[in-house]
């Protein structure tokens, strides 16, 4: 069964309150679980949560069948707009040391391309499953970072070292903690904040991760109207990744229902051909 993971539980809310109303599920309930922001966190709960490492009880985790990463993102490419879908084929680790010239912690380039891929099969029904939801979805490659891009001049640079259209802090992670299990993975975002959008400076202090940051400070509006406005987009995304892991799910389920159903016609026609062949 699908395996659902976020990196906060802000973006995975509408998700679960969805899940709640669904009695049953053909082929089960998924898991959902948050393994938090930026690489340390990530690997870490990565690993246990793939059976490459004991959870401190001493006890493995079950093993997830595919992984899907959902969760919001940064624009890079400035024709992206606020609410937008990505599904990336590509995810890029941006290489080098952190620029003293830029506080949002930009990364230079190290001069290689260092990227890993989605399980193909589930980024095809990926595009399948958001078309189904009446989600359009955009194909622009991510690009994992160190530390929250605050700038749109930060954006624009890494924009320009890297083919990559939106950022964020966990998926190449992700990826290649997957790679090493074995376990099918596949990521899912939506753009809450795009390229030509600031986020204050002093966000960093308060997480390295611009969702919390926004939704921690959200309550103070008369301090941040920026931080208002990129909160407003909050509850909009989130309904944008339940109604497309709503819709993958499904899709999921009916493939697997259909494989079943094979085997079990493929099975009874083996058996009878052996009846037959023993009289």
């Amino acid at each position: 069964m699908l395996t659902i993971v976020a990196s906060m539980e802000q973006e995975i809310a509408s998700l679960r309150r969805d899940l709640r109303r669904r009695a049953t599920w053909a082929g089960g309930m998924p898991d959902v679980t948050v393994i938090g922001v930026g690489e340390e966190r990530v690997v870490e709960a990565s690993r246990r949560l793939m059976g490459l490492s004991l959870h401190p009880p001493g006890r493995p985790f079950p093993l997830p069948e595919k992984l899907l990463m959902v969760g919001f993102t940064g624009g890079l490419d400035p024709t992206l707009a606020a609410g937008q879908l990505v599904l990336s084929s590509r995810y890029y680790l941006a290489a080098g040391a952190m620029s003293k010239q830029e506080p949002a912690g930009i990364l230079v380039a190290g001069g290689r391309e260092d990227f890993l891929s989605p399980d193909p099969d589930l980024w095809r029904q990926a595009v399948e499953a958001a078309a189904d939801a009446g989600v359009p979805s955009v194909k622009v490659d991510s690009l994992t970072v160190s530390r929250l891009v605050t700038s749109p001049q930060a954006k624009r640079a890494l924009g320009q070292l890297y083919p990559a259209g939106v950022v964020n802090m966990e998926d190449y992670w992700v990826a290649r903690t997957a790679r090493k299990a074995g376990v099918p993975f596949l990521s899912a975002r939506v753009v809450l904040d795009t390229a030509d959008q600031a986020l204050p400076g002093y966000l960093l202090g308060l997480s390295g991760s611009r969702t919390r940051a926004v939704l921690s400070i959200a309550a103070l509006p008369w301090r941040i109207p920026a931080v208002l406005s990129l909160a407003r987009r909050v509850p909009p995304a989130r309904r944008v990744l339940a109604k497309f892991a709503l819709a993958f799910l499904e899709r999921l389920n009916r493939g697997e229902a259909e494989e079943r159903r094979l085997l079990t016609s493929t099975s009874g026609h083996l058996s009878r051909s052996a009846r037959n062949v023993s009289t």
